[in-house]
């Protein structure tokens, strides 16, 4: 999978995508159901013109098509080297690593192009795998700037290494 800069012809892909109760318990709340091509419209047009040192938003690519959306955001005040992050993947695309590599690949972005230091995720964790992905990532953010493995990091979420690849 591989992240793309959001763009109008993803609205279709990315409202299918989140039409989806599954998708949405999983979310915060707010947003609307059904949720349709003109919801999506909005947000990338929100995405596409919002300040680019505070907001970094992404369509979620695989095999070529968009499968969801991943976004992070600055915070403020005393908290403006944080960011809040939040993603969502199309269901049937669930457990097949897509949401791990999304998560990876924004963070090596931010970290490596802001100030920004440190991200929160909040997620509900409605299953095991969202909560080990989460002990993964806070062991790849508190570890970043050194040399870790897949091996480092399948031990910190106590799962195999191909558990951590899904």
């Amino acid at each position: 999978s591989s992240l793309k800069t959001d763009a109008d012809e993803d609205a279709p892909e990315l409202a299918r995508a989140i039409n989806n109760k599954n998708v949405q318990n999983n979310l915060r709340d707010g947003l609307p159901f059904p949720y349709t091509q003109a919801d999506a419209n909005q947000y990338i047009d929100e995405m596409l013109r919002a300040d680019p040192n505070a907001t970094f938003s992404f369509a979620i690519t695989a095999d070529g098509k968009v499968v969801g959306s991943i976004g992070a955001f600055r915070q403020g005040n005393i908290h403006f080297k944080t960011a809040e992050m939040g993603y969502y993947i199309a269901e049937p695309f669930w457990a097949m690593g897509i949401g791990t590599s999304a998560v990876e690949q924004i963070c090596r972005h931010i970290f490596e192009n802001t100030d920004i230091s440190y991200q929160e995720e909040h997620k509900e964790h409605s299953t095991a795998s969202q909560a080990r992905l989460q002990l993964m990532m806070q062991f790849i953010h508190l570890n970043y700037s050194q040399s870790i493995s897949l091996d480092d990091i399948a031990e910190q979420a106590m799962v195999s290494k191909s558990t951590a690849l899904n």
